[in-house]
């Protein structure tokens, strides 16, 4: 609907509410308290049921903390999106800056297997399957010059998820990646922002 896929809001908020319209008790995992919530109060707005909880994912004991608590609340965990994110510099490999090229490693590839570590974890010791999706990006299967380390980053979370998933697919543990286009999101936005010539350039 429209309000599913509005322009303001991210994948995760829209992938939250889809989610909790079907049915699904919601967990909203993020560093960003104020759209965390707001996310949380859109669900619920919606008729369903949410929960946020602050967590850096690129922390190991932040994401196991989280899984226990989930745990101990709901009984179980079923499923899992991993969806945070961060753009990095747009830029060549010589302009980049070595700490940016590690946080976004960080976040959006180290992130993604520390979550998938502490999931898969639980649902082998469930018994009972699972599902496991993550956003990757038309990043993760063709380069796009001026951003090496996102690029990087979501080639790994694609090969990552066919590791994994070959891995426990005799568990009944589904692991899955999207590779979106450009959706016009807030990152999207904040990537264009600096150059009508840059956006015009993706949307070709």
């Amino acid at each position: 609907s429209s309000d599913v896929c509005s322009s303001d809001l991210g994948i995760g908020r829209a992938t939250a509410k889809i989610l909790s319209a079907e049915g699904a008790t919601v967990i909203v995992a993020d560093v960003q308290d104020k759209e965390g919530a707001e996310t949380v109060a859109a669900v619920e707005a919606a008729g369903g049921a949410a929960q946020y909880h602050h967590v850096d994912v690129s922390d190991y004991d932040q994401v196991k903390a989280l899984i226990d608590t989930i745990v101990s609340t709901h009984g179980r965990l079923d499923g899992a999106f991993n969806n945070a994110g961060i753009e990095g510099p747009t830029a060549k490999i010589l302009d980049v800056p070595l700490e940016d090229w590690d946080r976004v490693i960080r976040v959006n590839l180290s992130g993604v297997f520390i979550c998938m570590k502490c999931v898969v974890e639980q649902m082998v010791k469930q018994d009972s399957g699972g599902s496991i999706v993550s956003t990757a990006s038309v990043a993760g299967l063709v380069a796009i010059p001026g951003a090496p380390s996102y690029n990087a980053a979501k080639h790994g979370v694609v090969g990552l998820t066919r590791t994994i998933a070959l891995e426990y697919a005799s568990k009944n543990i589904r692991v899955n990646a999207v590779c979106p286009g450009f959706i016009e999101t807030p990152m999207l936005n904040r990537v264009t922002d600096a150059s009508v010539k840059i956006r015009e350039q993706l949307i070709k």
